[in-house]
């Protein structure tokens, strides 16, 4: 369960704009080309927090920019994780 903190956070957040600035960082970052990359590798790239990168990654995949991809090994983590390119 999300605590009614939580909660209050993310609407500020979203209310300052900086969910769609995130969005457009990442996307920008994916639409540059090269390999498909992991949510942690681009939180690694961009300098945005884990957790931010996976909230705005599925948006964008929900809203068709971004595809999920086949899964390899993670350059950060070392484990197998899903990675994302541009439609």
């Amino acid at each position: 369960m999300v605590s009614a903190t939580s909660k209050k956070a993310y609407f500020e957040i979203q209310a300052e704009g900086i969910t769609q600035e995130q969005e457009l960082e990442i996307f920008a970052y994916i639409y540059a080309g090269g390999p498909p990359v992991t949510r942690k590798e681009i939180s690694k790239d961009t300098g945005i927090d884990a957790g931010s990168v996976a909230g705005r990654v599925n948006s964008l995949v929900k809203n068709g920019y971004l595809i999920e991809c086949e899964k390899r090994t993670c350059k950060i983590t070392g484990r197998t994780a899903g990675t994302l390119r541009s439609k």
